[in-house]
């Protein structure tokens, strides 16, 4: 038995308000489905024709990956979706508004240091080298045209001179993790940095409910 939702594009406000209300309708309709292993399609009425990466208000954008991503039955296929258009989403911020401010390999916040790789560094131990360790090693996913994976907490880190800026990202402020994730997963999203997409999203899977 399948659950059709029809929803009408064009009476549709693109602003934060309505994305939350829709999002969260859409989120509940996909757990009740998934308790009751039905399908969902959507009956889409006035849906721009175009790639999604091309739209330009985010609000839209949110409603538009959350429609495709409650019509994916598969839940591991479902995280996977979700996974990628959330990092392009905020890789396309960065890009776009070129908020870390690059310039000859320095960032805004090391313009007056000799430091080359922005944020992408660690201490060599991960979890305690901040009590012990004074250098730093640049992260092992960084290549000479910037991050090899995608990790999705590395992405929403903003340092002071960004939030300055006005850019800052949560598990709570993208619409997406905030209404497709549940509480575990959100920690895994937000602890998850200086490491793989396939590590990240395996540790998701595994919080599937």
């Amino acid at each position: 038995m399948n659950n059709k939702i029809k929803i009408d594009f064009s009476t549709i406000i693109y602003d934060e308000k309505n994305a939350k209300k829709i999002l969260k309708s859409l989120s509940k309709k996909r757990k009740i489905a998934d308790l009751f292993h039905r399908k969902i399609t959507v009956e889409e009425i006035n849906k721009k024709n175009e790639n999604i990466h091309k739209l330009k208000n985010q609000y839209e954008y949110d409603i538009y990956v959350a429609v495709n991503t409650i019509q994916i039955d598969d839940k591991v296929q479902r995280y996977n979706y979700l996974y990628d258009e959330i990092c392009y989403y905020l890789d396309h911020v960065c890009v776009q508004d070129n908020i870390c401010e690059f310039k000859n390999n320095k960032c805004l916040a090391k313009r007056k240091t000799d430091v080359l790789m922005g944020c992408c560094h660690h201490y060599s131990d991960k979890k305690f080298g901040m009590l012990y360790q004074k250098n730093m090693v640049p992260c092992e996913y960084l290549g000479e045209k910037g991050c090899t994976t995608s990790a999705i907490g590395c992405k929403m880190f903003m340092c002071d001179e960004i939030n300055k800026k006005g850019y800052k990202y949560t598990v709570y402020n993208v619409l997406l993790i905030r209404y497709f994730f549940n509480f575990i997963q959100k920690i895994i999203i937000k602890t998850g940095i200086f490491d793989s997409k396939e590590n990240i999203l395996n540790r998701i899977e595994k919080c599937i409910f």
